[in-house]
C-alpha cells in the first residue's frame, strides 16, 4: 500500500477532515490531499508527527514511499552521509529491486528490539 493510501486510511480511522488534519500538522488541507494522493511526500519531521498522531510505526510509513513522486519539491531529504549514499543507490535500482530492499528493511525494523 502506498504512503498516500496509508495516510488517507489512518485519517479516516481518526475521523479527521482534510482541514482538521492540516491544522494538526501545520499545513493546508491541499497539502494533506497531495500527501494522500501520492503527489508529494511530507518532510521527515512531519512524517514523524504523522506516525505519532496516526499510531503507525515510522518505518511502516517509509515502506510506502514509492517512485511515483518524481518532480515533487517536498521529497524526503537524507540527513546524514550514509542516508545520502543509500538514497543514491536506491535511485539506480529498478522499482522491483527497490521494493525488495524496502521490504527487507521493514523486516529488520519490525524484528529490532531497539525500535523507537
Amino acid at each position: 500500500m502506498s504512503l498516500g493510501k496509508k495516510l488517507k486510511e489512518r485519517r479516516a480511522v481518526a475521523k479527521l477532515t482534510l482541514t482538521e488534519a492540516g491544522e494538526i500538522f501545520g499545513v493546508s488541507y491541499n497539502t494533506v490531499y497531495r500527501w494522500e494522493h501520492d503527489m508529494c511526500i511530507p518532510r521527515r519531521p512531519t512524517l514523524k508527527k504523522l506516525s505519532e498522531v496516526y499510531g503507525v510505526p515510522y518505518h511502516r510509513l517509509l515502506a510506502g514511499i514509492a517512485d511515483n513522486t518524481d518532480g515533487c519539491d517536498n521529497l524526503l531529504i537524507p540527513e546524514t552521509a550514509v542516508e545520502k549514499k543509500i538514497m543514491e543507490k536506491l535511485k539506480t535500482m529498478s522499482f522491483d529491486d527497490r521494493n525488495k530492499v524496502l521490504k527487507y528493511v521493514d523486516f529488520i525494523c519490525v524484528n529490532d528490539d531497539t525500535d523507537e
